[in-house]
């Protein structure tokens, strides 16, 4: 499978952004985290790689230059691209496992779609194109998260003892949040535990590093967006759990959007009266 020597420099230039902790879980709480409601963007529909690109670049909304225009809007003299990853397709010859070429009922070649490789597609910010105004989109203000504990059925308490540099943990078999501190990032950990114990459930216990990473780093992006600031303990944390905190956050970015997106779809569920 052939990557063009750009789009190999696209991806070297996502790992390197990867080791910016400040800038990591900002572009996360502005891109990474969608509302699906109201997709009045192409961006909305992107993987999470080209949408962190489109994050580092400065926007919330990168399209091509044809892209534009259809909306009418046009990009102004002088603008740069910037660059995302798209797929190299091309059709095949269908063949079954002893590598015969499959026919259908009428003895006809099938053909199939095979990814070979990647290219940088160019797009342009919304900040560097002038027209005709876009539609917004504005999500609901987000309820207070005890509310997504709560409606998954998981109870939250407090203890006062005192872990050994421990401040919370989830019991998936107790169904409950337990917390030693107020902070909010510590409840914001456990949570985010919880959301991914539901798509990845497990019976082991103990302190996993791929858990405990989507934990904390789901716990940096929730504190950017109720305007805490928990950036550099969570890439310590990580770094401490992984040894190279850059590529574990690169391998668990699906799953890590999955929890976020699985708590913030909960808190805005109206709830029951």
């Amino acid at each position: 499978m052939a990557t063009s020597e750009k789009a190999q420099a696209v991806l070297e230039q996502l790992a390197t952004k990867f080791e910016t902790p400040d800038m990591l879980t900002e572009c996360m709480a502005r891109t990474l985290v969608r509302w699906k409601e109201g997709d009045v963007r192409p961006i909305d529909s992107w993987p999470w790689s080209n949408r962190m690109l489109a994050a580092f670049a400065g926007t919330q909304d990168g399209r091509t230059f044809n892209a534009w225009r259809e909306v009418g809007r046009y990009v102004t003299k002088g603008a740069k691209a910037f660059y995302i990853l798209a797929p190299n397709v091309y059709k095949a010859k269908a063949k079954d496992d002893k590598g015969r070429v499959k026919l259908d009922e009428n003895g006809k070649e099938i053909t199939t779609t095979k990814l070979g490789g990647f290219r940088c597609q160019p797009e342009f910010r919304v900040e560097d194109t002038e027209g005709a105004p876009l539609p917004t989109y504005e999500p609901e203000a987000m309820p207070p998260l005890m509310g997504v504990a709560e409606a998954w059925g998981l109870k939250v308490k407090w203890e006062s003892t005192l872990g050994d540099r421990m401040y919370g943990w989830f019991d998936r078999k107790q169904e409950e949040i337990v917390l030693l501190s107020y902070d909010e990032a510590v409840f914001f950990h456990e949570l985010v535990h919880a959301a991914d114990d539901r798509n990845h459930p497990k019976e082991s216990v103990g302190q996993d590093p791929v858990r405990e990473t989507i934990a904390e780093v789901g716990s940096a992006v929730l504190c950017k967006m109720y305007g805490l600031d928990n950036d550099r303990n969570a890439f310590e944390y990580v770094t401490a759990y992984t040894g190279d905190a850059a590529q574990a956050l690169i391998r668990m970015m699906p799953r890590i959007e999955q929890a976020l997106n699985e708590i913030l779809e909960q808190a805005r569920v109206p709830a029951l009266v």
